[in-house]
């Protein structure tokens, strides 16, 4: 929790026990952060795609498609 945070935000801070919402959790979580589709700030401020212009799917688009699946599964 960071201060500045809490000034016109709400924070909520939860404790997960169930072992697969936890695994489900690190899965959201290792996605996010392998989403090399993202933009990048440099050391200049110059802002450029952390993908080489390679095909990568953002994580927008995988969890949409997630969700799709999810509800045709149904």
């Amino acid at each position: 929790m960071m201060h500045r945070n809490l000034d016109r935000r709400v924070e909520v801070l939860v404790r997960v026990s169930d072992t697969e919402h936890r695994s489900r959790l690190r899965s959201l979580l290792e996605l996010a952060v392998a989403d090399k589709s993202a933009w990048e700030l440099g050391r200049d401020g110059s802002w450029k795609r952390g993908a080489d212009d390679q095909a990568i799917p953002s994580l927008q688009a995988i969890l949409m498609a997630r969700a799709r699946h999810a509800m045709i599964d149904r």
